[in-house]
């Protein structure tokens, strides 16, 4: 009966990584005296010169030995402190960029910025195994059978530990979780949107409801053009001129796939008119329901008006004011006071 030759393989052995970094704990243990542990390496590889795993050993603790790659060696010596506070970093980075909302390049940088050290180790390790000359053919690990000793009395190298598999699980456990965690709760934040009620103020800025007159028949026809949600639409004027006042209009729905762009809707339509042109931009503050706004300024054939709008998440709307001479400070002021005086949240 012919034998299986994939179950007739011997036992891998261990890695090039394993065999050098467990070399490395094994040399260092017991002493702070990195110095005297690389010259007593460096002897004993003269020693034997043809025991590779002992050559590769003096390269690395040299390698290891000077100050600036010496500040390295808690990423091999201490690998489970050090994975924990690699994953406590990750955690901070992905909940600054799904709770706080960051920016997404500061979440790569600071990815970048965290593989640095355990790149520079690499490098160092590599950089050893090429001065022994056993790097990028790296066979002084594929030469040894499992859980034999070197020739020279080096130990031999022995596979994972479970407390080992369980130490470098466990920080990619956190990081998965945290993971998972912070984008389930930014996909239900971003499905969440704010619900308002709707009622027209007695007065609003000094200005009673318009019983008639052209802003009157505005918002009467105004809410005809909204085809989402709830729509409103009311009209303010001044005792004296039913041609002077404000006009507010809009709608709440969930919206929460709107962005910024929607509050310049208005300006973009008036600026591919003909009848009127586009005389003032600007973004202010939208105010104590957040969002965004942008106002304008406008001059038509008989007057100049001003406009502006704001959306978020659960509503959307505009304020027209037909007053001359106001500043944009006052424009921004009323339409925000417009706004917080028809809607009221939930």
């Amino acid at each position: 009966m012919q034998r299986n030759p994939v179950l007739s393989r011997p036992p891998k052995g261990p890695s090039s990584y394993r065999v050098q970094t467990y070399d490395l704990k094994w040399a260092l243990a017991g002493t702070a005296d990195r110095a005297a542990a690389a010259e007593e390496s460096r002897i004993a590889a003269e020693a034997h010169p043809d025991d590779v795993r002992r050559v590769v050993l003096a390269h690395t603790l040299a390698a290891f030995a000077r100050p600036t790659a010496a500040r390295l060696l808690p990423i091999l010596l201490r690998p489970f402190a050090y994975g924990l506070f690699h994953a406590g970093c990750l955690i901070a980075l992905i909940l600054g960029r799904f709770v706080l909302d960051g920016p997404s390049w500061v979440v790569l940088a600071g990815v970048l910025v965290l593989r640095l050290p355990r790149l520079a180790v690499t490098r160092l390790l590599r950089k050893a195994r090429r001065a022994a000359g056993t790097w990028p053919r790296d066979d002084f690990a594929a030469a040894l059978e499992p859980d034999t000793a070197s020739a020279s009395g080096l130990p031999p190298v022995p596979r994972y530990s479970r407390r080992e598999v369980t130490h470098a699980l466990i920080p990619l456990g956190l990081v998965v979780v945290s993971v998972i965690g912070s984008s389930a709760w930014a996909y239900a934040r971003y499905l969440e949107y704010p619900r308002y009620e709707i009622a027209a103020p007695a007065t609003l800025s000094g200005m009673t409801p318009a019983a008639a007159g052209p802003l009157k028949e505005m918002a009467d026809l105004l809410p005809d053009t909204i085809s989402f949600g709830e729509p409103f639409a009311f009209a303010y004027t001044e005792d004296d001129d039913e041609n002077r006042g404000i006009v507010v209009y809009g709608g709440t729905a969930d919206l929460h796939d709107v962005g910024e762009d929607l509050v310049g809707i208005n300006r973009r339509v008036i600026a591919a008119s003909r009848d009127a042109r586009v005389i003032d931009v600007w973004r202010p503050g939208p105010g104590a329901f957040g969002g965004w706004m942008e106002c304008f300024s406008a001059e038509g054939i008989s007057a100049v008006w001003h406009q502006c709008t704001w959306a978020d998440k659960g509503s959307t709307g505009s304020v027209i004011i037909r007053k001359a001479a106001l500043s944009r400070d006052q424009v921004s002021d009323l339409a925000r006071t417009t706004r917080e005086a028809v809607l009221h949240r939930r």
